[in-house]
C-alpha cells in the first residue's frame, strides 16, 4: 500500500523506495514507526545534496571526500536524484516529491526481530535491489552491528543475514561482470546508472564483509559450516578482484579517466 503518512506514520515493518525505477527495500521496528526511520534518512539526503550544492563542490567532489566514503546509502540514492535534475539545490528542497513509498508489511505491534528480518529478505530478493537498487550487501549492516557487541555469540537473526550477504556477493558480483563483458563485446558503453553501481560498488563492496569475516573468525570456526563459510570468503575475494580488471579494461576500452 502506499505510504500515507498521517495514517501510517506510527506502524512498524518494511518499506519500499523507488527513485526513478531504482528500488531500496528496508525495515524498522521502531516504537516510532515509519515517520522517524524516514525523517532520518530525509534529513542525511538534503544534507548531502546541500554539500554537493556549495559552490566549490560538486557530486564527484563529495563523495570520494572522506567525509562521505561511508555513506554508501545516501551517496547512492543522491546520484539517482541528480540523475533526474542535476541541480542539487533545487533537489535538495524538493526531492520527497521523487521517491515512491510503499510499505510492503505492517503492524501496529513490534514484531519478532526474526520474523521481520525473514519479510525483509523476502522483499529484498523478490526485487534484487542488492544488484542495481539502493541496497548495500546485508554484510555492510550486520558489520555495524557486531561492532557494538562484538564478543557475543551470533543470534539466528545474525546468521541470516550473514547467509543472506554472501548469496548476495555472488549474485551482484556474477551480474556486474556479466554486464561489463557484454558491454565491452559489443562496444556500446552501460547507461550512467548501471556504470556508477557497478564501479560504487566494485570499490567497497566487500569491504565491510573482509572486516567482518576476520574480526567473526573466532565464531565461524566453531561453526558445523566454518568450512563452506571459509571457502565462500576466498571465492567472493576471487570474484571481486576480477571485477575490479574488468572495470580497468572497461574504462580503457571506452577511454574513461574519470570514475564516470
Amino acid at each position: 500500500m502506499k505510504y500515507v503518512q498521517k495514517e501510517h506514520k506510527t506502524l512498524k515493518g518494511v518499506f519500499k523506495w523507488t527513485i526513478n525505477d531504482v528500488v531500496y527495500v528496508a525495515k524498522t521496528n521502531a516504537k516510532s514507526g515509519f515517520y522517524s526511520r524516514f525523517t532520518s534518512h530525509f534529513t542525511a539526503i538534503k544534507q548531502y545534496l546541500l554539500e554537493v550544492a556549495k559552490k566549490r563542490n560538486n557530486f564527484d567532489a563529495v563523495f570520494l571526500s572522506p567525509g562521505f566514503l561511508n555513506k554508501y546509502l545516501y551517496t547512492k540514492i543522491v546520484y539517482a536524484l541528480l540523475q533526474i535534475n542535476p541541480d542539487a539545490k533545487y533537489m535538495a528542497e524538493n526531492f520527497k516529491d521523487y521517491i515512491d513509498i510503499e510499505i510492503l508489511e505492517s503492524s501496529e505491534e513490534i514484531y519478532d526481530e526474526l520474523e521481520l528480518q525473514n519479510l525483509e529478505l523476502k522483499h529484498i530478493f523478490e526485487t534484487k535491489c542488492y544488484i542495481f537498487g539502493f541496497n548495500q550487501n546485508e554484510t555492510s549492516a550486520l558489520l555495524f552491528d557486531r561492532n557494538i557487541h562484538r564478543n557475543s555469540e551470533y543470534t539466528e537473526t545474525e546468521k541470516v543475514r550473514l547467509t543472506a550477504g554472501i548469496k548476495e556477493f555472488y549474485d551482484s558480483l556474477d551480474n556486474y561482470t556479466n554486464a561489463i563483458e557484454k558491454a565491452i563485446e559489443s562496444n556500446q558503453r552501460l547507461d550512467n546508472w548501471t556504470e556508477f553501481i557497478i564501479k560504487y560498488n566494485g570499490i567497497n563492496l566487500i569491504d565491510a564483509y573482509n572486516e567482518l569475516y576476520f574480526f567473526d573468525l573466532v565464531f565461524y570456526e566453531t561453526w558445523e559450516n566454518y568450512e563452506a563459510i571459509k571457502n565462500d570468503h576466498w571465492e567472493i575475494s576471487e570474484k571481486n578482484e576480477a571485477l575490479k580488471t574488468k572495470i580497468e579494461e572497461y574504462n580503457k576500452h571506452f577511454k574513461i579517466n574519470n570514475f564516470i
